[in-house]
């Protein structure tokens, strides 16, 4: 017979798997949570504006307080990317760390402006 699909120990024909010895498990993602979410929307909504992003890093002495200036580049489910122009430094910025976000610009938080592109006043 085929010696890929059984082997015999003592004259007895044993079937054998390809089945893993292992069982797999699911990773582990973080929740992501409405407010993300939203955070996303927005900061997608808002890409290419200047924004100062003030964070805290509440186990970093060196750190503890830290604000980041730059352009809107994207945003993904938990981080954001910002560019400094002035200095071509790039940042990615977990939202867990990001206290607020300020911005000079008029901040549109609507789908709406989106889908048709209206300057928000």
């Amino acid at each position: 017979m085929n010696n890929n699909y059984y082997k015999e120990f003592n004259n007895n024909p044993i079937y054998t798997t390809s089945q893993p010895s292992y069982q797999m498990t699911k990773p582990y993602y973080p929740e992501y949570t409405y407010q993300d979410k939203k955070l996303d929307d927005i900061l997608k909504i808002n890409k290419g504006k200047k924004v100062s992003v003030y964070t805290s890093f509440k186990n970093s002495n060196e750190w503890k307080d830290k604000i980041f200036t730059g352009i809107i580049e994207d945003s993904y489910k938990d981080y954001i990317v910002l560019s400094d122009p002035k200095t071509g430094v790039w940042y990615i910025i977990p939202f867990k760390y990001i206290d607020f976000i300020k911005s000079e610009e008029c901040i549109n938080n609507s789908q709406e402006y989106y889908k048709t592109n209206i300057s928000c006043n």
